[in-house]
């Protein structure tokens, strides 16, 4: 996967996530999940894939928020693959 592919999916991905906790305030009133992205490149500009980190909506406990996350990652996405791991770190 490239660059641009890989930041493709970033996007996509995260738009579904905004949209199954916000519904279209996502959109309408820019409300999103908040998060940080990092991409990172292999040795020798393989292996493109992205870290991220991300603060769970109020109503949501962070197991339940990384359940939904692999959920929407696995099944929605045709660039994901099943073995990504999702951590929770306490801040």
């Amino acid at each position: 996967m490239n660059e641009t592919a890989a930041k493709n999916a970033l996007n996509y991905f995260w738009n579904r996530v905004d949209r199954h906790y916000f519904g279209n305030k996502s959109h309408r009133n820019n409300i999103r999940v908040k998060r940080m992205c990092f991409l990172q490149k292999g040795y020798s500009n393989q292996n493109t894939h992205f870290h991220f980190v991300a603060i769970p909506p109020n109503n949501e406990t962070n197991i339940n928020f990384i359940k939904t996350l692999k959920i929407i990652w696995q099944y929605e996405l045709k660039a994901s693959g099943y073995l990504s791991e999702f951590q929770t770190i306490e801040i």
